[in-house]
């Protein structure tokens, strides 16, 4: 069956809803009116990025951190500029690197594939040998795959059922934020 690219920021949107999690990021074009610029809060600081499956955005300067409400229009055509049409912006999310985790779903014939890491972020591909893998399939004890990977088993389950309900064939999170008992995409 033919896979169809869906952006980061609509992965966002329909993953957030499901999983019941709050999400406040906007996507914003090249052409886009400002009306959503002018809805950011001007005490918080944005994460802007770009939003077309470029690989390795941040090693490439293509993702912004803790940018001030009042210079994201600046930082969204600093991207426009070197060819990109769509961003997203989202609250910056302070955190230790600790907390970053990485968590992919792939569909297969045999069931599903989970890839998980507790050394997610922009470095993943030098931590590969972190990297577990779980086949789930019907048969999958899946408080124990929780507990293998490190994440709530609600958390797994509802995520799992997301990708199922959606027809997600392949999905990557990364960063995974895990903070005490707050998980954010």
């Amino acid at each position: 069956m033919a896979r169809k690219k869906i952006s980061e920021y609509t992965a966002k949107r329909i993953l957030t809803a499901s999983l019941g999690l709050p999400y406040q990021g906007t996507s914003f074009s090249s052409h886009d009116d400002k009306k959503a610029l002018a809805a950011l809060d001007k005490n918080q600081t944005y994460v802007v990025k770009v939003d077309e499956g470029v690989k390795k955005r941040m090693k490439q300067g293509l993702v912004l951190l803790d940018v001030s409400a009042e210079h994201v229009e600046k930082a969204a055509k600093e991207l426009f500029a070197k060819g990109y049409q769509h961003v997203i912006i989202e609250p910056f999310l302070k955190h230790a690197s600790e907390s970053e985790h990485y968590i992919s779903l792939e569909r297969t014939r045999e069931g599903m594939q989970l890839l998980y890491s507790n050394k997610g972020g922009i470095d993943i591909e030098d931590n590969s040998d972190s990297i577990k893998q779980v086949l789930i399939t019907e048969k999958t004890a899946l408080g124990a795959t929780a507990l293998q990977i490190g994440v709530p088993e609600k958390f797994l389950k509802q995520l799992l059922d997301s990708f199922t309900t959606y027809h997600f064939s392949f999905l990557e999170i990364n960063p995974l934020v895990i903070q005490e008992d707050t998980i954010s995409l």
